[in-house]
């Protein structure tokens, strides 16, 4: 019948204006863009806060002073290769990780978990 259906999982109050929201996948919460500005205030000013929800709506994480969205969040899995390399990051973290837009002209990248 073309009619959509949305299940509301929990409500929280932020400061600002919702811009993007995000699912994660496999239960990983939700990610939230928002911003004190509801227009360009003034050029070079404009900020926008990540939130990292749970599906509780509990905050997981927080990420300040991003620029203007849309940030185009992807996700991915991330693992060791099998075979071992010298040129690989000895710090390197696998799990599921996000990716997006700064807003300032960059791609930034955000460690979810295991």
């Amino acid at each position: 019948d073309g009619s959509s259906f949305y299940e509301k999982i929990f409500e929280k109050t932020l400061c600002g204006y919702v811009n993007e929201a995000f699912v994660v996948q496999d239960d990983w919460g939700i990610l939230l863009t928002a911003s004190v500005f509801e227009r360009e205030w003034k050029p070079g000013f404009y900020r926008q806060d990540l939130y990292w929800f749970d599906k509780s709506g509990d905050l997981k994480g927080f990420l300040p002073l991003l620029g203007r969205g849309p940030q185009s969040f992807c996700t991915a899995v991330l693992d060791r290769p099998r075979e071992s390399s010298k040129s690989f990051p000895v710090d390197f973290q696998e799990g599921l990780h996000v990716f997006f837009a700064d807003g300032h002209g960059g791609i930034a990248c955000v460690r979810l978990g295991h």
